[in-house]
C-alpha cells in the first residue's frame, strides 16, 4: 500500500542508504595521519625522524613494515648470539580539530521549497583519542641465510562522533573504522650488497557511520527533534602482499624501496532506519548492504647517509595509489537497485627528511620534517574525511639499557592546513518528499601524538 501511494519513496530509502553504507566504507575522521586515512605510525623510531628514510632504516623489527629486506641489517651492531627480535610499540594519537558552519541550507517541502539554514551547533574534537598499537617478531636462521619476521598493525583508520545536534548531523554523526594486518614476511641477503625480503598482508576492516535523517515535513526546516537515524555497520576480510629490496653500494650508505600492494574489501553491512515518525514510519527497516572498497597501493623510497658514526641524514618519498578510491558500488540483498557514491580521490605523496646523533653508547637523539600531501578534492571533500594539507614536526630517542633491551620514545605534532566542505546529500528522491541538505563548514585542524616501544633481543 505504502509503495502504491508514493511510488518510488521506498527506492529512495535504498538511496539513502546507499549514500550511508558507501560512507561507513569511509568512516574515518581528520584524524588519520598519514597520507590520506593511511596510518603512517608503525614504528616510533622511525616516527621520531618524521618516517624519514623508513624503507632504509633497518634498526629495529619494525622494519618488517616497512621494508622486510631491512631483517638482514639488524644484527650489524648486535651481539650475534642473540637470533631473535621482539618489538611492542604504541602510539596515542590526540586530534584537535574544529568546524564551524559557513552557511549550510535545507531545502525541503517543509521549508516551502526555498533553501533556509537550519538549526544546529559547531563542532569541537569529533575524533577521539586513538591508541594504536604495534607489535613485530625477527629470527634470524642458519647463520643469517634467511630471516622470518611477523607484524601486528592497524594500517588504515580511526574515528570520531559528534553531538546529535551539530550542522552536518545530514553527514555525519559517527564515524568509525578499524583495521587490524597480520604481516608474515621473509628476507635473505644475495650478497654483501644487495638483500631482498617481502610477505603477505592479511587485513581485517570493520567500519560503522551513523547519520541523521531529516523530516521533510517539519515546519521551517528540519530538526534535532524530528530527524530520523542511519546505521550502517559492516566488516570484510582481505589479502595483499607487499616486496622490497635494500642497497648498500657504500658502507655508510643505504638505501631501500618498497611496494605493497593494493587491497580490495568485500564489505558486507547491515543498514538500519530508525527513528522517522508519522507516515515515515514506514521507512524504518533494516536491509543488508555490501560494497567493494579499493585501499591505495604505497611505494615508499628511503636513504640513510651516515656521516660518521655518530650522525646520519635520512630521506624518504612515498607515492599512493588513492585513484583506487573513486565510485563505490553499494548491492542490496532485497533486490534493490545498485546506488554509487564518488570519492574521487586523486593519487598523492609524502616526503619527508629527518636526522639522527648517537650521544655516547647509549642514547640516540633524532628529529624529522615530513609534508603529507592531501588525496581529497575540493568537489568531494566531505565531513566523515575533511583532510587538508599536512606538516610533520617530530622528535624522539632511544635509550639503550642493555644489550637486549632498548626504549623507544616520539613526539609528532601535525600542523594541517585550513579547509572547506561543501557538500550536498539528497533525501527521498523521486517523491513528493524529496529533500537536499547543503552541509558547508569551515575546518581547522592539528594532532598530537605520543608513542613509545620497547625492544627486547634473546
Amino acid at each position: 500500500m505504502f509503495q502504491q501511494l508514493f511510488g518510488n519513496m521506498a527506492r529512495s530509502r535504498h538511496a539513502v542508504a546507499a549514500a550511508v553504507v558507501s560512507a561507513a566504507m569511509l568512516a574515518t575522521t581528520n584524524v588519520a595521519q598519514g597520507t590520506g586515512f593511511f596510518i603512517d605510525q608503525q614504528s616510533v623510531s622511525g616516527l621520531g625522524r618524521a618516517d624519514a628514510g623508513d624503507a632504509a632504516a633497518a634498526q629495529d623489527a619494525s622494519t618488517v613494515f616497512y621494508t622486510p629486506a631491512g631483517m638482514t641489517e639488524l644484527w650489524r651492531d648486535a651481539d650475534p648470539l642473540r637470533d631473535t627480535v621482539l618489538q611492542s610499540g604504541l602510539q596515542i594519537i590526540m586530534p584537535h580539530s574544529h568546524l564551524t558552519n559557513a552557511g549550510s541550507t535545507a531545502i525541503t517541502p517543509g521549508t516551502g521549497g526555498a533553501a533556509v539554514g537550519y538549526t544546529g551547533r559547531d563542532a569541537t574534537d569529533p575524533a577521539r583519542i586513538a591508541p594504536v598499537p604495534n607489535g613485530y617478531l625477527v629470527r634470524r636462521l642458519f647463520d643469517g641465510a634467511v630471516y622470518l619476521g611477523l607484524g601486528l598493525t592497524a594500517p588504515f583508520g580511526l574515528g570520531g562522533q559528534y553531538h546529535g545536534n551539530w550542522f552536518g548531523r545530514y553527514d555525519n554523526l559517527k564515524a568509525t573504522l578499524m583495521s587490524a594486518n597480520i604481516g608474515p614476511v621473509i628476507a635473505a641477503p644475495i650478497n654483501p650488497y644487495l638483500s631482498v625480503g617481502g610477505g603477505i598482508d592479511i587485513q581485517y576492516q570493520r567500519s560503522a557511520l551513523v547519520t541523521a535523517i531529516p523530516n521533510p515535513l517539519t515546519l521551517g526546516g528540519p530538526s534535532p527533534t524530528t530527524d530520523g537515524k542511519f546505521d550502517v555497520r559492516g566488516d570484510a576480510w582481505a589479502v595483499g602482499y607487499n616486496l622490497g629490496v635494500l642497497v648498500k653500494p657504500m658502507p655508510n650508505l643505504r638505501v631501500g624501496v618498497h611496494y605493497r600492494s593494493a587491497i580490495d574489501h568485500t564489505i558486507q553491512g547491515t543498514a538500519i532506519t530508525s527513528g522517522l515518525t508519522g507516515p515515515l514510519s514506514l521507512f524504518n527497516n533494516s536491509a543488508g548492504a555490501s560494497a567493494v572498497t579499493k585501499l591505495p597501493d604505497i611505494i615508499t623510497s628511503g636513504l640513510v647517509y651516515e656521516v660518521d658514526p655518530q650522525f646520519a641524514l635520512f630521506g624518504g618519498f612515498q607515492w599512493y595509489g588513492w585513484h583506487r578510491w573513486g565510485t563505490v558500488q553499494i548491492h542490496f540483498d532485497n533486490g534493490m537497485p545498485d546506488s554509487v557514491r564518488t570519492g574521487q580521490f586523486r593519487d598523492t605523496y609524502a616526503a619527508a627528511v629527518g636526522a639522527e646523533y648517537h650521544w655516547g653508547n647509549q642514547l640516540t637523539l633524532r628529529t624529522g620534517f615530513k609534508f603529507d600531501r592531501t588525496p581529497t578534492t575540493d568537489q568531494f571533500r566531505d565531513t566523515s574525511f575533511a583532510d587538508a594539507n599536512r606538516y610533520w614536526l617530530t622528535a624522539g630517542a632511544t635509550y639503550k639499557a642493555s644489550e637486549a633491551i632498548s626504549i623507544d620514545f616520539a613526539v609528532a605534532h601535525v600542523l594541517e592546513d585550513g579547509t572547506q566542505v561543501n557538500v550536498t546529500r539528497t533525501f527521498f528522491d523521486g517523491t513528493p518528499l524529496a529533500s537536499i541538505i547543503n552541509v558547508r563548514a569551515n575546518v581547522h585542524s592539528s594532532v598530537t601524538t605520543v608513542s613509545a616501544a620497547i625492544n627486547y633481543r634473546f
